[in-house]
């Protein structure tokens, strides 16, 4: 039997390696965090993702000020592993990791 304080440190553990895998994938973004956590709030409980055109209005503004263009942006969003394509319909995409979607809802932005 797991003594409950082993199983409460290993939970612990397991829960800041998390954020610490998520925080490098962040990283890795060619935006700031305010625009992820906007992909993921909007993103929330929606079965199929967002869609092409909605990601896009979403990172306008911090496209423009950034200079960066959106396929830029979303390549590097795809490498990165924040999103991925939908697979039930073309032009959508989707945070692959719940719980990576409930961390960026979370963020204090």
């Amino acid at each position: 039997q797991i003594e409950m304080d082993y199983l409460e440190k290993a939970l612990t553990d397991g829960q800041k390696r998390k954020e610490s895998y998520y925080l490098t994938r962040l990283k890795s973004c060619s935006q700031g965090t305010s625009l992820y956590k906007e992909i993921a709030l909007a993103t929330n409980n929606q079965p199929h993702g967002i869609s092409r055109r909605d990601l896009r209005r979403l990172a306008k503004s911090e496209l423009e000020e950034s200079q960066t263009t959106f396929d830029d942006f979303l390549v590097n969003a795809l490498h990165a592993g924040i999103l991925k394509p939908a697979k039930e319909l073309p032009d959508y995409y989707r945070i692959p990791i719940p719980s990576f979607g409930e961390y960026l809802r979370n963020l204090p932005i």
